[in-house]
């Protein structure tokens, strides 16, 4: 029979070793388990960043795998041996410009360099609009006698206006014309009538000239009395729309002084004629 205090008994060791433990600790095995309830939807988080993942993986997988059929298809050579197929150029950016009263989003191609047609630059104007351009002044004008022809008992002379200017210049409508004698220039009778329309403007180019039609009647188509002839040292010209006159020298003309009789009548100028 073995003594209580045999160490060899396993009962006795258990129950000693028991015996060391503290009650407390005893006492918080003792308790039952509670199991923690998780909080509302946080399973529901887990799921969704999971599918987020899964949907990722799932775009980069499917990305690598059109990359390497495209490379495929460029490296496979054709049947019967005509090799790697050409590759096509890009097609070309596309710009997207509004148009006039247009949908302001419709797209045109623009073309590259290599297509680009050359660039056309307008060319300038062979002379400005008859708008921009100045009439023609006086001092910028010379005056002479073009050609001539006799009618019953009058002569018709064209009196040619040529542009001296650096610029040019513009003419429209009658010229003032009248015959004067002596050193003074003074009037002989009345000024040349006007007959026919106005016409058009007409440019001058530098060196340009335009002309008016003058009709001279003779003074002994009169009688003395009535015309009261006078000899004549040349002509007063006013140009169109100017106050500073031209004198044009020609002593072969009389003139009626009285201004009963008018011997002088003058159309528009027309034109031009070429330098």
């Amino acid at each position: 029979m073995k003594r209580p205090s045999d160490p060899g008994d396993p009962a006795e060791a258990g129950a000693g070793r028991a015996q060391d433990v503290p009650s407390e600790i005893a006492e918080a095995f003792r308790q039952p388990v509670v199991l923690l309830t998780p909080p509302p939807g946080a399973f529901t988080a887990v799921r969704r960043r999971a599918r987020s993942v899964r949907r990722r993986r799932a775009v980069a997988l499917g990305t690598a795998v059109t990359g390497c059929l495209a490379a495929a298809v460029f490296l496979v050579p054709l049947p019967g041996g005509r090799g790697v197929p050409s590759v096509r150029p890009a097609a070309p950016p596309v710009s997207v410009l509004p148009s006039q009263g247009g949908d302001p989003t419709t797209a045109a191609p623009v073309p590259s360099a290599s297509t680009r047609s050359p660039e056309v630059r307008p060319s300038a104007p062979a002379s400005a609009p008859v708008s921009q351009i100045t009439a023609c002044r006086s001092a910028q004008l010379k005056i002479a006698f073009g050609e001539s022809q006799g009618a019953a008992g009058s002569v018709e002379r064209a009196l040619v206006f040529v542009n001296s200017g650096p610029r040019p210049c513009s003419l429209r409508g009658f010229p003032g014309v009248s015959l004067v004698a002596g050193a003074s220039g003074r009037q002989i009778g009345n000024p040349a009538e006007r007959v026919g329309t106005t016409g058009e403007t007409v440019v001058l180019p530098e060196g340009g000239s335009v002309e008016a039609g003058l009709r001279i009647a003779q003074a002994g188509n009169y009688d003395a009395k009535t015309c009261v002839p006078q000899k004549a040292r040349g002509l007063r010209v006013y140009p169109p729309d100017e106050r500073d006159a031209l004198f044009l020298p020609d002593d072969t003309q009389l003139g009626c002084a009285a201004t009963g009789v008018t011997i002088l009548s003058v159309t528009a100028v027309h034109g031009p004629t070429t330098p």
